[in-house]
């Protein structure tokens, strides 16, 4: 009987304090970017795993991985709009994290942004193209007087954008 309890209580010690191996959580990351298109559903099955294993670890590093490697298995199947939503989610539980590393890491995917603009919110017709995905603000200069609306969208290398942001709006005097 003490031997149960005792198994019992190791099992659940253990379980409350498990530790996650951040090193093979990383070397499983990389394998998975090294897989191909056809290895596609592997790339799913590998961000299920980090995924799974930094939540039960604790390790919130693991979820800027898994958010990478969902965005590369959508860009993998064609599903852009989805890979560039998860790429997006990704800078952003990097940024979270205060994390530079993994912020930079989480920007390769990324190539920039275009700012849409124009004076109706249904024909936002001027674009500026920001190649650079680490700009955080751009100024637009000589607009006219009236209301202008924007919109961003990211891109990936491929050139494939993603969904336009929600639009905001401006009153130039």
């Amino acid at each position: 009987m003490k031997c149960i309890f005792f198994l019992l209580t190791f099992l659940l010690v253990q379980n409350l304090y498990a530790q996650v191996d951040t090193a093979q959580l990383g070397r499983i990351f990389a394998r998975a970017l090294d897989l191909t298109e056809a290895q596609t559903d592997s790339i799913n099955y590998y961000a299920d795993f980090i995924r799974q294993a930094s939540m039960k670890g604790k390790y919130p590093e693991g979820d800027v991985m898994s958010l990478r490697l969902y965005g590369y298995y959508y860009e993998n199947k064609g599903e852009y709009e989805k890979a560039i939503d998860y790429y997006l989610q990704s800078l952003d539980a990097a940024r979270k994290l205060k994390n530079m590393e993994f912020e930079a890491a989480a920007l390769t995917n990324l190539a920039g942004y275009q700012i849409h603009y124009g004076t109706s919110q249904n024909n936002m017709s001027q674009t500026v193209q920001i190649t650079n995905p680490t700009v955080t603000s751009y100024v637009i200069t000589n607009l006219a007087a009236g209301t202008w609306y924007f919109g961003v969208a990211a891109y990936i290398s491929s050139g494939m954008v993603g969904n336009l942001s929600n639009v905001g709006q401006k009153t130039i005097q």
